[in-house]
This record gives structure tokens, C-alpha cells and sequence, in this order.
């Protein structure tokens, strides 16, 4: 009988730990054995799937690469004009390019551990023990032992997460600094950061590490002076950065205060675990639209007269599609005219019972909303906020669905481009809107023919579209002309069907397609 042979590392690993196989005479097994070894120094060690969304939530600050929104460069640029900030009035400028090198000359381990520090209670974790390899990694990970903002994060995988941010913008910073003030120190202090402390080398789960930095090594050691001059410089350093790490620390709780007052820690939770919302957004898309929110609520009073002006159309044509019925009185679940019939004379009650009818209205209940996202909607929409600047097309368009979802008008949410977006209908969501892409009207359209809901469609009508439905509203903002459409779909949408604001009034739309003035 052939001996089975077991492939599976997981079942070797089994077989191992039960006492079944004995590799202790084979090198490449330990070897093997040795590289699950993790240099963590914080344990329980982060789960890999935690590490993944971290390292996506994190990474795209500062690492090139596209996703479904498209590229990330613009996230890179506000990271590197953030970075540039810090460093008061030096006259160093740090690229991009540069940024990205010193963001990924510092271990993904250091990172996990960071987190681990905001995420975990501090009675549920240990710490691998201090030695000469890992003291500086130890110095930078005492940097995130703050117990005043851990109060904010613990629990909390996207608080954890948003500070780990700011300490590696920290981090990047000051490897930046380092590195112009004295570049032995700077080579000495990545060498250190990234050797094997003995109990395995960094893995990089990340898969994003710069080649060089895993590759390299060094003692953490130094021939006498020399070594504690390094030391002195990388000490300095620190103590010189130590405004800057006070001041984004403060900013990320700033901004977590906010978020924990938009967003409940369910919800919160939820985007993380399935990558999706703002568990899928950078810390800068998540302050901007925090921003966003902020910016909107504070111009309600600005903002609330246009709008109601704006849902009053639209109301007004959805109303117009009510269904009005008439049922027998003693048939219809409606009592409304119980009354009535009470007060009529009992001669007419007996003698026509039967003729005595309920009026029912059917109502078309609450309405979707589809916001278009395409890249003209951050041109002005004529209307200016409370300190006199403009507010953009897509702005105004989040004030009407905050309106909407606040007056429990607003059925489902979506947003669109080339293609369309199922958002969550929350106020968090909406102000997470940006602006992007194409257009594609036709698409929309058909996707409310197929739904058979009644539609508000918010857009500058930069494109064609040849379907017609009376399910949909079209309102276009300031500049749109619905002119694309096919004469024969204008025919039927533009009495009743279109209007246009242009910061001021709500304009009708001629069979053109043209806004009618006057």
C-alpha cells in the first residue's frame, strides 16, 4: 500500500501539531514552519482580513493604483500637500514619487500593530519582548499609545483605521524629514525597521512594500560614537515632528467626532466588513464628504425655499398620476364616508343604500431619486451660500435628497454616470457623492420603465436619450438644455414632464428642449 502522502500545508500543519509527522531532521520544513511566523509585535496579531481592508483603506493615499471610481492620483496629491504642510518653513518639497518611496520603506507589520493599539482593549493584548532588533519599530508603535483617543477608537475598525492613516502620514512625514536632515540616520533607521527581530521576517501582507526595503538589512548596531550619533539625529528628529503628529492626531479625532454623529457604529461596521461605502473610502474622501455635510446643513436656511419649490413640481406632477376609485360603502375597507351616510335623512338611507359610494385615492407614495455624478456637475448651480461662494450643481442636488429623505419623501437613492449606483439612504451616503465620469440618461430611463416608479432625475442633461415614460420627472440645474433628446420623447416630456433651475426661478422647457424665459 502506497504511503499517503499529505499535501494540503494546513493538514501538514495538523498532522504536526498531533504528533503524526516529524520533519525535525528536514531544514526546508523548518524553513516552511518559520515563514508563518509573523513580526508583529502586537498580539493577538490582526486578522488577514482586517490587514487587507486596512491596507486597502490606507494604501490609497499613497500608493499608485485604480479602482472603480477610477484613479487614486488626486487622493496621492492631497496626502502629498498635507505632508508639504507639516513642514512649517523648511524649504524642502516633497513629490509625490518621494512621498510614495518613504511611505513604503516602512513595514506593513508597523502598521497592523498601529491599529491593533486603537483597536484593541489594552487588557486583551500583549507584546512580543523588547531586544535590540525590534526597539525601533517599539519606538515608533509608543507613539500610538495615546488613551485619550483610544476612547474614540477602541471597538471601532474604520475610527482604528482613520487614525492608523494619520499615524502613517505621520510616519511618512517624518521618514521625509529624516531623511533631508541626515541621510546616514535615515538609511540606519530603515535598515532597523525592517530587519527579522529573530521570530520571522515581515511578511508583507500588504503585497504593496517597496522590493528594496524588504530586501534590506542591518544590525541596528554601529561602532560606538558613530551608532549613538544616529540614534541622537533620529531622537532630534522625533522631538522636532512631535507638533506635527499632535496636530493630525487632532484632526482625525475632529473628524471622528463628526463621523460618530452621522453614522451609527452598525452601519459603520457593516461598510468595513463588506468593503463597500465608507468602508471602502479613504480618510480624505471620508473628511471631504463630512465637509460636504457640514457645508450643506449650514446653508439649510439658503437652500430650503429653492428646494421646496423644486419638490412642489414634481409633487404636483406625481399627484396629477393618482388613481381616484369608487367603491360601495359597505364593500370597501375605506370608512371615510361613514359619517355621511349617518347624517343623511333615514329615508334616503334605506332607500338607496346600495348607490352610496367611498372615494379612494391610490397614491403613488414616496419617489426615487437618481443624482447625476458626471464631471460637469461640479460646475456652480446660481446659488451661493451663506459666506457668498458658490455651491456646485452636485451640491445642491445632495441639499434636495437631505431635504427628501427628511420630509420621509425619498423612496430608494441612486446615483449615475455611464452606468448606475444603489446608494444607502443616509445622510452620511448622500454628502459621499462625488463627481465623475459621463453620462447616461437613456440608462436611467430604462431603468425606471423596468422599476415602474415614480423617478426624480436631478441632472444638466448632457446627453441624448430617445425612451419616454411618465414615470419620470427630469430637473435640470442651472446650464441645462434637454436639447439632446429625440423630438419626438421632448414632445411628450417638455410641458409637463422637465424644468430647469436657474438659481433663482424654476424655468419651463419648450418642445426643444430649451428653457423658456419670462
Amino acid at each position: 500500500m502506497a504511503k499517503k502522502q499529505y499535501k494540503n500545508v494546513f493538514t501538514i500543519m495538523e498532522k504536526v501539531k498531533k504528533g503524526e509527522l516529524d520533519f525535525s531532521g528536514s531544514s526546508r520544513f523548518t524553513s516552511i514552519i518559520g515563514s508563518y511566523k509573523k513580526p508583529e509585535l502586537v498580539e493577538p496579531y490582526i486578522h488577514y482580513i482586517d490587514a487587507y481592508r486596512l491596507n486597502e483603506f490606507v494604501k490609497k493615499a499613497f500608493i499608485p493604483g485604480y479602482s472603480a471610481s477610477g484613479s487614486n492620483h488626486n487622493t496621492m496629491v492631497q496626502t502629498a500637500e498635507k505632508i508639504n504642510k507639516m513642514k512649517g518653513r523648511e524649504q524642502w518639497h516633497f513629490s509625490v514619487e518621494e512621498m510614495t518611496e518613504a511611505y513604503q520603506s516602512i513595514p506593513s507589520s508597523l502598521k497592523n500593530d498601529i491599529f491593533n493599539m486603537f483597536n484593541k482593549p489594552i487588557d486583551k493584548i500583549d507584546f512580543k519582548a523588547r531586544n535590540e532588533k525590534n526597539q525601533m519599530r517599539y519606538k515608533l508603535l509608543e507613539l500610538a499609545n495615546d488613551p485619550s483617543l483610544k476612547i474614540l477608537t477602541e471597538g471601532s475598525n474604520v475610527k482604528s483605521g482613520m487614525f492608523t492613516q494619520s499615524m502613517m502620514t505621520y510616519l511618512t512625514y517624518f521618514m521625509l524629514r529624516l531623511k533631508k536632515q541626515d541621510e546616514e540616520a535615515h538609511e540606519e533607521m530603515k535598515n532597523q525597521l525592517n530587519q527579522p527581530d529573530g521570530d520571522g521576517d515581515d511578511d508583507d501582507q500588504d503585497g504593496d512594500q517597496d522590493d528594496q526595503a524588504q530586501g534590506q538589512s542591518g544590525s541596528g548596531k554601529g561602532s560606538g560614537k558613530n551608532q549613538q550619533k544616529i540614534e541622537k539625529a533620529i531622537d532630534k528628529a522625533l522631538k522636532q515632528t512631535r507638533d506635527q503628529l499632535e496636530r493630525e492626531m487632532q484632526d482625525a479625532a475632529q473628524h471622528i467626532n463628526e463621523l460618530t454623529e452621522n453614522i451609527g457604529e452598525e452601519e459603520l461596521e457593516e461598510a468595513w466588513n463588506k468593503n463597500t461605502g465608507i468602508g471602502g473610502m479613504t480618510k480624505h474622501e471620508i473628511e471631504r464628504a463630512l465637509e460636504s455635510l457640514k457645508k450643506i446643513k449650514m446653508n439649510d436656511s439658503v437652500l430650503k425655499n429653492n428646494i421646496k419649490m423644486i419638490l412642489d413640481k414634481s409633487k404636483n406632477y406625481f399627484s396629477g398620476q393618482e388613481r381616484i376609485t369608487h367603491e360601495s360603502l359597505f364593500e370597501s375597507g375605506n370608512f371615510d364616508g361613514l359619517e355621511d351616510y349617518v347624517m343623511l335623512h333615514p329615508k334616503l338611507r334605506n332607500l338607496f343604500p346600495e348607490d352610496i359610494t367611498t372615494r379612494n385615492v391610490e397614491r403613488k407614495g414616496k419617489i426615487n431619486l437618481y443624482i447625476d455624478i458626471s464631471g460637469s456637475m461640479s460646475e456652480g448651480c446660481g446659488v451661493r451660500d451663506v459666506d457668498g461662494r458658490g455651491l456646485s450643481k452636485l451640491e445642491f442636488a445632495k441639499a434636495i435628497a437631505l431635504v427628501m429623505k427628511k420630509n420621509n419623501m425619498l423612496n430608494k437613492l441612486y446615483s449615475f454616470n455611464q452606468d448606475i449606483h444603489p446608494l444607502r439612504t443616509t445622510d452620511f451616503a448622500i454628502a459621499s457623492l462625488d463627481d465623475m465620469g459621463g453620462t447616461s440618461i437613456t440608462k436611467v430611463v430604462q431603468h425606471v420603465i423596468k422599476s415602474q416608479e415614480n423617478s426624480l432625475v436631478l441632472t444638466d442633461a448632457e446627453d441624448r436619450c430617445g425612451i419616454y415614460t411618465d414615470k419620470v420627472f427630469f430637473l435640470g440645474v442651472k446650464g441645462s438644455m434637454f436639447s439632446y433628446f429625440s423630438d419626438h420623447v421632448l414632445a411628450d416630456y417638455h410641458q409637463n414632464q422637465m424644468s430647469v433651475f436657474d438659481g433663482e426661478r424654476i424655468l419651463s422647457v419648450d418642445k426643444k428642449g430649451y428653457t423658456i424665459k419670462g
